[in-house]
């Protein structure tokens, strides 16, 4: 479980950092993608883990809000899932980064850290064992949305739906 927190902190983090370098895009641009990528192989290992061995994996500690405590459980179905949030998105960061250099006046940046709180957000809720948690991680999904990423999200939304 210690690692599918690393890498929840090292998708957070990576976002972080990149907003703060939206000044330089192409080190935003790489150390974006390279949280996004690292973030999504270190997710992967516990989902394969549960999944190979049919064991879950439980985490939980004490938290100040109503019903009471931080608790995520990966368990055969969660796993399932969390291997393929983590590898579309892993992927999905690898070909956004070819696309995102287009985008420099946007500082893209603003983009990572979106799509790096999106792709911890969504693992979130794969596994959340609290009304309180899944319930803000569920919000987190509906957070703005900048320009590019909506436009090219509008674009492929087009050419799936083939108009």
């Amino acid at each position: 479980m210690e690692c599918f927190l690393l890498a929840l902190t090292v998708l957070l983090a990576g976002g972080a950092v990149a907003l703060l370098l939206s000044v330089a895009p192409r080190l935003s641009n790489v150390l974006g993608c390279g949280a996004a990528v690292c973030g999504c192989i270190l997710g992967l290992v516990p989902a394969l883990v549960v999944l190979s061995s049919r064991a879950v994996e439980n985490f939980s500690r004490a938290w100040d809000v109503p019903y009471g405590s931080f608790s995520i459980q990966i368990d055969g179905l969660s796993a399932f899932f969390l291997v393929v949030i983590f590898t579309v998105c892993g992927i999905s960061a690898v070909y956004g980064s070819q696309c995102v250099p287009a985008l420099r006046r946007q500082q893209p940046g603003i983009a990572w850290f979106f799509y790096n709180l999106m792709v911890a957000a969504m693992a979130i809720v794969v596994v959340a064992r609290n009304g309180a948690l899944l319930a803000t991680s569920t919000l987190l999904l509906g957070v703005y949305v900048p320009p590019p990423v909506s436009r090219l999200l509008h674009d492929i939304g087009q050419i799936l739906g083939g108009t």
